[in-house]
């Protein structure tokens, strides 16, 4: 599939800054410098190990670069898309999301951003992206997005989202977004390889549909009894209500297995420590309750686990409305997990936090409702099939940080939503080369461009100051001194590869 790159540097400046001195233009380089330095090693070690992986048997290494099928996209005349570049060289601001930001990695658990490192696997639209850089870039001011889905997005203004226009997908900064905008939500996750949860030997012979939907429904209604250690599991449901059918479904299982059960009026219990202890796994109160693990191999497995949590849900009534499932629970990690979950079966789902509910305690509750078609002649709402944009906001401050996926993008679960990294062209090159045996270096090339050229260049008069345009650019050198500028072979136009 082919894609649309912007190069690693290409950005317009006015000559010094208004400094005579010239430290202006250190100012500017210097940190480029430092980047490129940085980045061409993290690099040769990812295509190294790619290469080392598929010598074993596993993966596919990386194709080269010009031949991957990408390929550069030249902004309009007189139109210079990184206004943005030098806030991001003067003071740090740049494409950041905050640190504690959550993504899903290939372990199926959600992780802060602040614990990733170079080589995690991260979920990104559809399938599983390679984490290439994860950079730490200080406090920032950001924007919160409050979306249809319940959900809000909180990123810095610089970075990049991606909205639906008719149905064709447009990368805009988050500070160009507007209310009414449609953001890319994801598609689906993929199921594991394996089922990654570690089942009592006593559950070994129950299929695994009746497995998954008792760990489901432990989780809605169950608790642990402790007796020094976990000695007994217990699932609610009242004589004579409609729980009293889980309480029955329980004991079949139990029966069929040999576990020894006890009948309450309220609950059943089940005697075995094995059980009790796994099932501890799952949290001790309401407020922790999370599946112990996502790693499911099935779509049966999946709707099961789905199933059994329903015990904690409630069914909607009004007009319109009828029959939708609602999940409640107080716990934030569970109401992540079901959005994960119902990705996995490719839906959407939508969560409300209702912090006065006027129920029992005083934790907040949070409400998942799976955005789904009420009737079969019914289409999906344009804004319950994407993340509608409902306001916009102050997101405050925070510690934020930056990362680099091979597909250049990932999946935020905590609104749904795709947002795209920054792309690092010459340094993938140049590491590229140099794993090949070709010496070569990277090198940033800049030039004064008077202002009449920039203005026949299709620049707006207005745009450029009297002592022209500083342009800068990074190309890739050779010993021969012979230069490579991977941007203008990529489809860039303009001559910036001579008199570096």
């Amino acid at each position: 599939m082919t894609a649309m790159l912007k190069p690693l540097v290409h950005i317009t400046l006015p000559e010094n800054d208004g400094d005579e001195t010239g430290d202006a233009m250190d100012r500017h380089v210097a940190p480029i410098a430092l980047a490129l330095q940085m980045m061409v090693p993290i690099n040769i070690w990812h295509i190294k190990r790619a290469l080392k992986r598929w010598a074993n048997g596993v993966g596919t290494p990386y194709p080269l670069l010009y031949d991957s099928g990408v390929y550069y996209k030249e902004d309009p005349p007189g139109e210079e898309n990184w206004k943005d570049i030098p806030a991001v060289l003067a003071d740090g601001h740049g494409d950041c999301i905050p640190l504690s930001t959550l993504v899903l990695r290939d372990d199926y658990e959600t992780v802060p951003l602040a614990a990733l490192r170079p080589g995690d696997r991260i979920m990104g639209e559809r399938t599983w992206t390679d984490v290439c850089e994860v950079m730490r870039t200080g406090m920032k001011e950001l924007l919160a997005f409050k979306l249809s889905n319940g959900c809000t997005l909180r990123c810095s203004p610089e970075h990049r989202l991606f909205r639906d226009v008719d149905g064709r997908q447009e990368e805009i900064r988050a500070s160009e977004a507007k209310v009414g905008d449609d953001l890319v939500l994801a598609d689906t996750i993929p199921l594991a390889d394996r089922d990654g949860l570690d089942w009592p030997s006593s559950l070994s012979t129950l299929s695994a549909s009746d497995r998954a939907w008792l760990l489901g429904v432990f989780i809605a209604d169950g608790w642990v009894d402790h007796d020094g250690s976990p000695c007994r599991a217990s699932i609610s449901g009242q004589d004579g209500k409609p729980k009293e059918e889980q309480k029955r479904r329980v004991e079949a299982l139990m029966a069929s297995v040999t576990i020894d059960t006890r009948w309450h009026r309220k609950y059943i219990t089940i005697n075995d420590k094995e059980i009790a202890s796994f099932f501890q796994r799952c949290g001790h109160l309401a407020m922790n309750k999370r599946v112990p693990s996502l790693q499911l191999d099935s779509e049966e497995a999946v709707r099961h686990v789905l199933k059994g949590l329903e015990a904690d849900a409630s069914i909607e009534t009004r007009p319109g409305k009828t029959g939708t499932i609602v999940y409640g629970t107080t716990s934030p990690a569970l109401a992540l997990q079901l959005r994960i979950l119902h990705r996995m079966l490719g839906q959407s789902v939508g969560i409300r936090r209702v912090d006065h509910h006027g129920g029992f305690g005083t934790h907040p509750i949070y409400r998942v409702t799976p955005r789904l078609r009420n009737r079969a002649d019914y289409a999906i709402r344009r804004d319950k099939h994407f993340g509608r944009i409902r306001s916009i906001s102050d997101g405050g401050m925070e510690m934020c940080g930056d990362i680099t996926t091979s597909t250049g993008k990932f999946w935020l679960p905590e609104s749904d939503v795709l947002v795209h990294n920054c792309d690092r062209l010459v340094a993938w090159r140049t590491a590229e080369l140099l794993v090949m045996g070709v010496d070569c270096e990277p090198v940033i090339k800049y030039q004064l461009v008077p202002r009449e050229v920039m203005i026949q260049s299709g620049y707006p008069a207005k745009m450029v100051p009297d002592e022209g345009i500083l342009m800068i650019h990074c190309c890739i050198r050779f010993p021969d001194g012979s230069i490579e500028d991977p941007s203008k072979i990529l489809g860039m136009g303009g001559n910036f590869t001579s008199t570096v």
